[in-house]
């Protein structure tokens, strides 16, 4: 997984989800924590969006003129 996809603001709020689960005895490594599907819920890892369309707009050589101010 690329690094990119972590999000770090995530990981630090999770930290205290984690030590509550450690004190528990839920849990006693942070990357399975974070990794189990039940805590995917945590936002840890950012979702994919999809990617902007561009739209290119046809221009032709009469729109580009220009008319200075008397």
């Amino acid at each position: 997984m690329p690094f990119q996809q972590v999000s770090l603001e995530m990981l630090y709020r999770g930290l205290y989800h984690f030590t509550v689960a450690h004190h528990k005895g839920l849990t006693d490594h942070p990357v399975n924590y974070f990794a189990a599907p039940e805590n995917q819920d945590l936002g840890v890892i950012k979702r994919l969006r999809k990617r902007r369309q561009i739209e290119f707009v046809s221009v032709s050589e009469a729109d580009l003129t220009f008319e200075p101010w008397a």
